[in-house]
């Protein structure tokens, strides 16, 4: 496969995942992608696509909610677990420090995260794609709501 063949298979799963999740249901929408998967002759090579993918659409979602900003800030978590302790960054999943990385225009670090977050079973994987879909969903209630555009290739995800 190419590197574009590959990209706009990634984006057909990720526009597919989220009308799934619009209309179905967040069951059927990891049942779809997992099974996606599981039919894939190379199911690591289309996770770590649909995964950089969803990543990518996020964190361009990201810094269009924050054009104010004259791009010279780097994008912070204040994260803290239920009783208020901070979060060490190194403890998130790879797919969060992933986004983090690609949002602060790092994508050799995010690259290297979303290997990390590779080297997990498939299932879990599959968590992780979903747990980044849940955030794709709120970036793009919140473009729709704010009449921003979203990508043309997401259709009417």
């Amino acid at each position: 496969m190419t590197l574009m063949s590959d990209r706009q298979a990634a984006r057909t799963i990720v526009a597919t995942v989220v009308t799934t999740v619009r209309r179905r249901g967040w069951a059927r929408a990891a049942g779809y992608l997992r099974s996606r998967i599981a039919a894939d002759p190379e199911p690591r090579d289309r996770l770590r696509c649909v995964l950089t993918e969803l990543i990518e659409l996020n964190a361009a979602l990201a810094l269009r909610r924050m054009e104010p900003l004259d791009g010279t800030e780097l994008i912070s978590l204040d994260l803290a677990d239920e009783d208020e302790s901070p979060i060490d960054i190194d403890s998130l999943a790879p797919a969060v420090r992933a986004f983090l990385a690609r949002v602060n225009g790092h994508p050799a670090d995010a690259d290297e995260q979303v290997h990390l977050a590779l080297l997990a079973p498939p299932p879990a994987v599959v968590d992780a794609v979903m747990i980044i879909l849940g955030w794709t969903t709120d970036q793009l209630d919140w473009c729709r709501h704010h009449r921003m555009p979203t990508p043309e290739w997401l259709g009417a995800a």
